[in-house]
C-alpha cells in the first residue's frame, strides 16, 4: 500500500514525522507523489526542517500551475521550478537536490529540471516531515498519496534520477550514500535505521496502490 493523506475538507490532520540528524549539504530527496486534488493552491509534501526556527527545505506541488516546485525558506522563498506539468490522479516522481546554499535543483519524472541559485543559510534540518509543512508547528496540508522516501547524503546524477523514475528500488542506487529509505509500503520504518523517532497522525488505514519498483 501507499499512504494517503487526508487534510482538506477540515481534516487536516495527516503527517509523517522522524528525527534524524544528517542533513547537511549536499543530500538528495527523491519520492513518488499522487495528488488527488486539482486546485487551492500550494500544497506542501515534503519538509526538512529544524523545530527551533522556520527555516526549511520543502518539496511543494502549486495546484494553480500544476508545477512541482523545491523552496529554501529562511525570511523569504528561493523557488526551484518545474518546466512542465505534473499529473494529478497519476503518479509522478520527486527529486530535490540540495548541493549547497547557492544551488537547489528540482525534477519533475526525471526531467524537466530547475535550478535556482538564491543564496539561502538554511539553519541545518533535524527532522524529516511529509504531507504538511512546518512554521514553527506542523500544518498538515497535502491531499493524495507518498511513497519511496529516499534521502541520500549526495547529489545524485541525471542517470540516477533516471534510473529511479525507471522504477529502480531507491536502496540500490548509490547504497552507500543512501541514509533514509522509507517504502511507505504497509509499515511507516526507515528501512536504514537512520531515523531515531517515527511518528504519524494517519487517519486512512485504506490500501492504497504502491508505485511499481524493481529490486
Amino acid at each position: 500500500m501507499a499512504y494517503n493523506f487526508i487534510n482538506q475538507n477540515g481534516n487536516s490532520t495527516d503527517y509523517i514525522q522522524g528525527t534524524a540528524s544528517l542533513f547537511t549539504y549536499p543530500f538528495t530527496i527523491n519520492f513518488w507523489f499522487y495528488p488527488t486534488i486539482a486546485a487551492v493552491g500550494t500544497l506542501q509534501m515534503f519538509v526538512l526542517h529544524n523545530t527551533s526556527d522556520a527555516q526549511r527545505h520543502v518539496i511543494q506541488v502549486n495546484t494553480s500551475t500544476t508545477r512541482l516546485v523545491y523552496n529554501a525558506f529562511t525570511t523569504a522563498n528561493a523557488l526551484a521550478t518545474s518546466t512542465t506539468n505534473y499529473t494529478t490522479n497519476a503518479w509522478n516522481m520527486a527529486t530535490a537536490v540540495g548541493t549547497s546554499a547557492t544551488s537547489r535543483t528540482i525534477y519533475l519524472n526525471g526531467g524537466s529540471s530547475a535550478t535556482n541559485t538564491t543564496s539561502r543559510a538554511i539553519t541545518t534540518p533535524t527532522r524529516w516531515l511529509v504531507g504538511a509543512n512546518y512554521n514553527g508547528s506542523i500544518a498538515p496540508s497535502y491531499e493524495g498519496r507518498i511513497c519511496e522516501i529516499g534521502i541520500w547524503n549526495a547529489v545524485l546524477s541525471a542517470a540516477d534520477i533516471a534510473s529511479l523514475y525507471r522504477d529502480q528500488k531507491a536502496s540500490l542506487i548509490k547504497p552507500q550514500n543512501l541514509k533514509v529509505y522509507v517504502p511507505l509500503i504497509r509499515d511507516i520504518k526507515d528501512e536504514r535505521e537512520t531515523t531515531t523517532a517515527i511518528s504519524s497522525t494517519i487517519s486512512d488505514t485504506t490500501i492504497e496502490s504502491h508505485v511499481r519498483r524493481y529490486g
